[in-house]
């Protein structure tokens, strides 16, 4: 939002006064005893990692007023959110809660020099899971970890709320917003559940493990103990051979296990008594977050969990962006910490320590540059096979066919995500080439590669790509008719689908058009993965219910922007977003707003999205 247009934008007002003038939003609390907040309007609910960047300055503390400015998140009501940003009025760089209480600070740094008012300031926010960065003129940083919000026995991060912008007793201005999602989850997704042994994400190089590790018998899990007459066993892990992220990029880390002990996951690993760790204890009953150097080992932050026992399969997850570490349990949000240095960039893995554990499933998720999200061909399947009604090499693609699909494909796209997502795609390269053996697609620097011949199964080349007659079923995956044509062959329309949502910032889902698998015969698009069981289906079916209007205190029908064109996907036309579009993800929006899934779903064992289904092919 830069208010060039003399509008509020994408902004509600939740109290305080709000206008636009001279290109750039004034903003003043009704009085000097009040708040001055408003909301802005993201388009979907934010992940687990996201940033706001605004530009801030605040009018000169006179007669009663304070001078600050705030960037608002975890925005859950007019007396519950989170707040950052700058307080001229005691040159302090401030973070806190708000509550009914009123303004509560519960972290400042000064700012070196002095905070002069009307003065412009640059200002960002990186939230990343219960951990909160704010950067000032690209300089001064300040972090802090808040507790999670826990709604109904279930615990939830800082992106559980809205965010916004505001004051307290405070008169400023702002201009230049963006929250941006960076990205809305890893682009490279790897894991095992090593039902064939070690697979190729464990690291198998000589000084890569120490203690014993072992695939069990039968295969299905992983087991590490430490050798004897040391108390810790460490096995590293790799993506596509890279052991190591840059220092700038997102790596989240899971792994379902048990333990009769402490054991998880290490990273920022440099040698076997330096690194960092998050970790679950059976013993003290806590999940931790800490760190090993050569004097031992240093438990930074934990949270308590009774209910931790030897013979439960946990799940650790771990998010790594900068120096901030958050941890969640069972994708529960549980504990945060923000170390003094990055924490991306050294090597990464499992380990346990003073007993014996058992892995059952790991997964590595990175947007590591220059690391592709490949597609493959199915080699099995597990339906009934089917007719193919013309000879495989007649669906040899060409540049022609693929425009049209990546159009259509760009289109099914525009209709469950919002345009801040899509604008993506503009600078999205669509090729054709021949990929190495059974790859049918890959989507790696801006750029998605399609195989011209779907690794020797034959494209399904859709000629009325709006529709799906060719296919039967209802659900985020449907099955070529009988003896159709799209019988036996890879579907054109899901494979670009899948790759832009890479472009995007998608990673693997567990079914769905962002499914790792996809066989011969088989339709998987965004519209379907949402729920739908047609294209265009009307707004109205996912609107919430009706609120008397005297309750509602934001107006959420502002239109969003729109999408901006996406001439760069082979050479097809520009992006066009459907009317109906805006009303779909602000039902979306309203109804699930910061929900797990498996809290929005009766049954927790599955995806709101992504209903369950057994993958059937390699993507």
């Amino acid at each position: 939002a830069n208010f060039n247009d003399g509008t509020l934008q994408a902004l509600a007002a939740d109290s305080g006064t709000w206008q636009v003038a001279s290109g750039a939003l004034q903003v003043a609390s009704t009085s000097n005893q009040s708040d001055a907040v408003a909301v802005y309007q993201v388009g979907d609910a934010l992940p687990s990692y996201y940033e706001v960047l605004s530009t801030i300055k605040v009018v000169k503390p006179t007669a009663g007023w304070d001078a600050n400015s705030y960037v608002i998140f975890d925005y859950q009501s007019a007396t519950n959110f989170k707040f950052a940003g700058l307080n001229v009025s005691t040159n302090k760089l401030e973070m806190g809660q708000r509550t009914a209480a009123g303004w509560q600070v519960l972290k400042q740094a000064a700012f070196p020099g002095s905070l002069r008012n009307d003065t412009w300031y640059n200002v960002m926010l990186a939230v990343n899971g219960l951990t909160a960065t704010l950067i000032v003129d690209n300089t001064n940083v300040f972090s802090h970890t808040f507790n999670a919000t826990v709604v109904d026995g279930w615990s939830y991060g800082l992106n559980w709320g809205l965010v916004g912008f505001g004051g307290n007793k405070s008169r400023g201005a702002m201009d230049n917003i963006t929250v941006q999602v960076v990205p809305p989850t890893a682009t490279v997704t790897r894991t095992d559940d090593f039902t064939t042994g070690a697979g190729p994400t464990v690291t198998a190089v000589t000084g890569s493990s120490t203690g014993t590790w072992a695939a069990s018998s039968p295969l299905g899990r992983y087991n590490g103990a430490p050798a004897a007459g040391n108390d810790t066993a460490i096995q590293l892990l790799n993506v596509s051979g890279k052991t190591q992220m840059s220092a700038t990029s997102l790596l989240e880390l899971s792994a379902t296990f048990t333990t009769a002990g402490r054991s998880g996951i290490v990273f920022d690993r440099y040698s076997d008594t330096d690194f960092k760790f998050a970790a679950i204890d059976v013993v003290s009953k806590q999940v931790m977050i800490g760190h090993r150097t050569a004097s031992g080992w240093t438990v930074d932050a934990v949270v308590s969990n009774t209910a931790l026992n030897s013979t439960t399969n946990y799940k650790l997850g771990v998010s790594i962006k900068g120096s901030t570490v958050s941890v969640t349990l069972n994708d529960q949000a549980a504990v945060g910490f923000v170390f003094n240095a990055v924490g991306s960039d050294g090597r990464f893995g499992l380990f346990t320590r003073g007993t014996s554990a058992s892995f059952d499933t790991i997964t590595v998720k990175t947007n590591e540059p220059g690391l592709s999200a490949a597609q493959t061909a199915a080699t099995e399947t597990t339906t009934a096979p089917l007719q193919i009604s013309a000879p495989l090499q007649q669906a040899v693609l060409t540049d022609a066919q693929l425009q049209t699909l990546a159009a259509e494909a760009a289109r099914r796209w525009s209709l469950v995500e919002d345009a801040s997502l899509l604008t993506k795609l503009g600078s999205v390269q669509v090729l054709i080439a021949d990929l190495p053996g059974d790859q049918v697609g890959e989507y790696a620097d801006g750029r998605i590669t399609i195989d011209v011949d779907a690794g020797g199964r034959g494209w399904f080349i859709d000629p009325t790509p709006r529709d799906d007659r060719e296919f039967s079923g209802r659900g985020a995956v449907m099955n070529a008719m009988a003896q159709g044509d799209a019988a036996g062959r890879i579907d054109l329309l899901s494979v670009l689908a899948h790759e832009m949502g890479h472009a995007i910032g998608l990673g693997h889902s567990d079914v769905g058009v962002m499914d790792e698998h996809l066989a011969a015969g088989q339709r998987a698009t965004p519209d379907a993965w949402y729920g739908r069981t047609t294209v265009g289906v009307a707004a109205a079916d996912l609107l919430a219910p009706a609120v008397p209007a005297a309750t509602v205190a934001i107006d959420w029908s502002v239109r969003p922007a729109s999408a901006a064109p996406a001439r760069a996907i082979g050479s097809a036309a520009a992006l066009a977003t459907p009317a109906a579009a805006a009303a779909k993800w602000q039902a979306r929006f309203v109804n699930d707003l910061g929900q797990a899934p498996e809290r929005i779903h009766p049954n927790a064992s599955l995806r709101v999205h992504l209903p369950l289904s057994p993958g059937l092919s390699r993507l």
